[in-house]
C-alpha cells in the first residue's frame, strides 16, 4: 500500500508533530511504501481560513492512504484519510476570551463561526480520527459531534542532543517552549523558595519575545545560579539524573513528548491538577505528586528529595503497536 505521511509544523509551539511524523515514516517503511512531507502553518489567527484553503487546494491523491499528523493537515482532501491530531487552535476554543487566548470580538467571533464550520464538514468526513488526549476526543465529540478514537503518543525522537556534561548538582528539571498557556512564571516562583536544588529548562524551540522575557525574569529574582536553561530537547542522561519533572500547563489538550519521555524513565512527575490532557495520563501513573495552582508553595526541597524514581511505574506505547492500531480502519 501507497502511504502518504502529511504533518503541520507551527513555528515554536513542540516538536511532535515532525517527530512522529519521522517516527511513523521509519515505522510503516517496513511493510508499505510510504513518502512525507511537512507544511508550514502559523498561528495567525486572521489568516487561518486563508492557510486552510491552502492546504484544501493541494492535491494529494495519489496515495492509498492519507495519515495526517497535527492542525491543519488534517484539512487535506483524501477519500482515505486518518488524522492524528494532538490540538485544535487552543486560542480559539480552550483559551478562548481569556488571558491566553483571543479576546471575543465581532471579526474574531466570525472567523471562529468560519472554521467551526470547517472543522465540523472537514473532520466528519475522514475515515478515522485519532486524538493525542482523551479531552481532545471529547472536545470533537461535544463540539463536533464525531466520535473520535484517543491513542497516546510513543516516546519521539529520543537521541541523546544534549552533550552538557552533568555537574553532579542535585536538579529537578522542566521542558516547555514558554507558552504563556505553560506558565513559565510558575518555575520562576518554585525557584525563589527552593534552597538546595536547582532547575534545568529545557527549551526546544521559543519566540524571541518568550525567550528575552524569561531570561529577564530569571535576572531579575538573582536566579542565574539556579536556573539554568537549555536550548534542547532534554536528553536521557538528564531525564535519569534529574530528581523530579516539572509541569506547569494550563489547560492544553497536547501531552508533550517530554513528559511522555519522563514517565518512561520512571522519574517523579509533579504537575497542576488543571494542566489538562496530561492530567489523565498522569492519573494513572504511580510516580506522581498533583497539586493544586493555589498550594503550589507546598512543593518544598523536602517533598522533592523525598520523591522516588520508579523504573516501572508507565509503559509507554511501543511505535510499532502505535503505528499497527492508528492505520487499522
Amino acid at each position: 500500500m501507497k502511504i502518504l505521511i502529511a504533518g503541520s509544523v507551527i513555528g515554536s509551539e513542540g516538536y511532535e508533530e515532525w517527530a512522529l511524523v519521522k517516527a511513523l515514516e521509519n515505522e510503516l517503511k517496513k511493510e508499505h511504501e510510504v513518502d512525507t512531507f511537512l507544511l508550514p502553518f502559523s498561528r495567525n489567527f486572521l489568516t487561518l481560513p486563508d492557510q486552510i484553503l491552502a492546504y484544501r487546494l493541494l492535491d494529494v491523491h495519489s496515495c492509498d492512504m492519507l495519515i495526517t499528523v497535527g492542525y491543519p493537515a488534517c484539512m487535506l482532501e483524501h477519500n482515505n484519510k486518518i488524522s492524528y491530531l494532538f490540538d485544535i487552535v487552543p486560542h480559539y476554543w480552550e483559551y478562548w476570551d481569556s488571558e491566553f487566548g483571543i479576546l471575543c470580538n465581532n471579526q474574531y467571533l466570525n472567523i471562529r463561526d468560519t472554521i467551526h464550520k470547517i472543522d465540523t464538514e472537514v473532520l466528519s468526513s475522514a475515515k478515522k480520527i485519532v486524538c493525542n488526549s482523551q479531552i481532545l476526543s471529547e472536545d470533537l465529540s461535544a463540539r463536533i459531534g464525531i466520535k473520535a478514537e484517543t491513542l497516546y503518543c510513543p516516546i519521539l525522537d529520543y537521541e541523546n542532543n544534549n552533550i552538557e556534561k552533568l555537574t553532579g548538582e542535585k536538579y529537578i528539571m522542566s521542558e516547555t517552549n514558554l507558552l504563556p498557556f505553560q506558565r513559565p512564571e510558575l518555575l520562576i516562583q518554585l525557584m525563589t523558595k527552593l534552597k538546595d536544588i536547582k532547575l534545568k529548562v529545557f527549551i526546544p524551540d521559543t519566540d524571541i519575545v518568550y525567550k528575552e522575557t524569561f531570561e529577564k525574569w530569571i535576572l531579575e529574582d538573582g536566579l542565574e545560579n539556579k536556573i539554568k536553561i537549555i536550548y534542547s530537547k532534554a536528553s536521557i542522561e538528564d531525564y535519569k539524573n534529574s530528581l523530579a519533572y516539572i509541569v506547569t500547563d494550563y489547560k492544553m489538550r497536547r501531552i508533550s513528548n517530554g513528559i511522555i519521555k519522563g514517565m518512561g524513565n520512571g522519574i517523579p512527575i509533579i504537575y497542576m491538577e488543571d494542566c489538562g490532557g496530561s492530567a489523565e495520563l498522569l492519573n494513572s501513573y504511580d510516580n506522581r505528586k498533583c497539586v493544586d495552582i493555589n498550594e503550589y508553595n507546598l512543593i518544598t526541597d523536602k517533598l522533592i528529595f523525598g520523591l522516588k524514581r520508579n523504573k516501572n511505574a508507565y509503559r509507554p506505547n511501543e511505535l510499532g503497536i502505535f503505528a499497527e492500531r492508528l492505520i487499522l480502519l
